[in-house]
């Protein structure tokens, strides 16, 4: 039920918002693991694709460095977000951002990187946030939480601020992951 209102939510956002791309680029799911019974994953806004590159949701869960999810919106990203919602999961230990478009150095040095990121995670008592400043690198960074204990519905990803390209004001990310502590 979840699952569905949350692509529902998604596909009225692209209908409505310039930028958003398609629905089927704004949400991913994926079936049962050890860890939860299903995880979705939505973004607020995609690029659209550009010489042969596609920067959807896809592209940020593929685990390939030389793909990534950029933002459509106007600017640097700041607002953007990213969203996890889970059913029936483990206690979640860690969130892991491969931060910038990793593809090549010029790539990455090219387009914005998160800096700042709000994570609120949604847990049984409530939601509780933390902040984050990502270090300037296209390296693997893992966020450990604080709350490791207890098992989230989902967490929402806001970005603050980035780092700022040389050309272009695309934020973008290569990779994000979940560690649930398997």
């Amino acid at each position: 039920m979840i699952k569905r209102m949350i692509c529902a939510a998604a596909a009225a956002l692209a209908m409505i918002l310039p930028g958003a791309g398609q629905a089927a680029d704004m949400c991913s799911t994926i079936g049962a693991t050890q860890a939860f019974d299903y995880e979705t994953r939505c973004v607020s806004s995609v690029l659209s694709p550009q010489s042969g590159n596609r920067y959807d949701i896809h592209s940020l869960t593929d685990d390939n460095p030389a793909t990534a999810w950029c933002e459509g919106r106007n600017g640097h990203g700041q607002g953007e977000t990213i969203t996890l919602n889970w059913g029936n999961a483990a206690p979640l230990q860690a969130i892991l951002i491969q931060n910038g478009y990793a593809k090549s150095n010029k790539s990455w040095s090219r387009n914005s990187r998160i800096r700042d990121i709000r994570i609120t995670l949604h847990l049984p008592g409530g939601p509780r946030s933390i902040t984050v400043t990502l270090a300037d690198t296209p390296d693997e960074q893992k966020i450990a939480l604080p709350w490791s204990r207890t098992t989230p519905i989902g967490a929402h990803i806001e970005i603050l601020s980035v780092w700022p390209g040389t050309h272009y004001t695309d934020t973008c990310v290569s990779g994000l992951s979940t560690d649930f502590g398997f």
